[in-house]
């Protein structure tokens, strides 16, 4: 899902076919195909991440990805970006394993508007 999102947003029910156009195996490693990858199957995947707790996972990928790749660094600097929700959201509390949904300084100039921020982490 992130590879969509930074090629441009594809709606979840429509996922499976952005894949159609990449090279599944070579991005994902696996004999995965862009069937494989409809929202029916990343809900799913979605619901699971919540389970286990999104910062613990985003983390934990994080480093074992720094560790396989044999990545030297020596200061890890962390950067978010928010992302404005339209619709109907619950805002909730900071302290939340999931999503942080709230108001606050946005990007896009309009404080009227929720948002939720989603952080990366960057080697120097």
């Amino acid at each position: 899902m992130h590879i969509n999102i930074l090629m441009g947003r594809t709606a979840l029910y429509q996922v499976s076919r952005f894949y159609e156009l990449q090279d599944v195996p070579v991005l994902f490693g696996t004999e995965a195909c862009a069937e494989d990858l409809n929202d029916c199957a990343l809900g799913r995947t979605l619901d699971r991440l919540f389970d286990a707790g999104p910062k613990k996972v985003l983390g934990a990928a994080s480093l074992r990805s720094v560790l396989r790749e044999d990545v030297a660094f020596r200061v890890v600097h962390a950067d978010t970006t928010s992302w404005t929700l339209k619709g109907v959201f619950e805002t909730s509390a900071e302290r939340d394993e999931a999503l942080w949904v709230t108001r606050g300084y946005s990007r896009d100039h309009r404080p009227d508007l929720k948002q939720f921020n989603h952080g990366l982490v960057v080697n120097i």
